[in-house]
């Protein structure tokens, strides 16, 4: 989803292909309008060209290509190139892995308080242990979160819980921020959020509702949610409780 802001700098009949993205009704035809989008000299294009190919979407994975296609996006400044390039040098991804250089990259994009270069930065210095890491690591949480990011509220509210599990204040405040998560299509929160109402913990029991999630979730692509489907539907007396808790723990490590 692409930034009105943006949208808005490039002339009309452009932002209409660009917005035209956005609509696509399946991955046919997202490609055929990113395709003519960029076919018009459209730069959010070329970014989305590169997600196209890292991902495969069209033919095979061509992280090769996807990297010089967001070379080209960062150079004109199209938000979200520079954490993906981030992304391609710490990960080492179809390139040689330099970790100084994808950190940089990640340093750079968070400067423009890019939430998924927070986000990633967080886990970074979160893993390092210190306390000055753990500290920094949870402000960089924090504004990634209130970028509405869906895993960086995930990671909020899972950490929340970690610390306060038998708090009701904290855990209906993180069902709450599950709920957010899942509203922006993070899968993890999502489940969260459906077992915590199925369990009645820090929201309204209900189950219809729960399993619905579960559904919609699945609808999204994410498969394995039909393993937690049926296992929930064999086994309708499970203590759900004790799974939350141990999902929060697994989530949390």
């Amino acid at each position: 989803d692409y930034s009105e802001e943006y949208l808005a700098s490039n002339n009309p009949l452009l932002k209409m292909y660009e917005n035209s993205i956005n609509y696509a009704m399946n991955t046919q035809d997202y490609i055929r309008m990113v395709n003519e989008a960029k076919a018009k000299g459209s730069k959010i294009a070329i970014l989305a060209r590169g997600d196209i190919d890292f991902l495969g979407m069209e033919n095979v994975l061509s992280p090769f290509s996807a990297t010089k296609l967001y070379n080209r996006a960062k150079e004109d400044s199209v938000p979200g190139a520079t954490s993906r390039l981030a992304a391609i040098y710490w990960h080492g991804y179809g390139v040689k892995r330099d970790i100084k250089r994808g950190y940089a990259l990640y340093k750079e994009a968070a400067k423009n308080n890019d939430p998924v270069a927070l986000y990633s930065l967080a886990l970074i210095y979160l893993r390092q242990g210190t306390v000055e890491s753990q500290k920094e690591g949870m402000r960089l949480l924090k504004l990634a979160a209130k970028g509405n990011y869906g895993p960086a509220l995930t990671a909020v509210g899972v950490l929340a819980l970690a610390n306060g599990f038998e708090s009701k204040r904290i855990r209906e405040a993180a069902c709450d921020i599950f709920k957010q998560a899942y509203n922006k299509d993070d899968s993890t929160g999502g489940i969260l959020y459906a077992i915590m109402t199925m369990n009645g913990d820090g929201v309204a029991l209900d189950k219809t509702k729960a399993f619905s999630i579960l559904y919609d979730i699945k609808s999204r692509g994410l498969n394995n949610v039909g393993d937690l489907l049926n296992f929930f539907n064999y086994h309708p007396n499970l203590n759900t409780k004790k799974l939350f808790s141990q999902a929060i723990e697994l989530c949390r490590a």
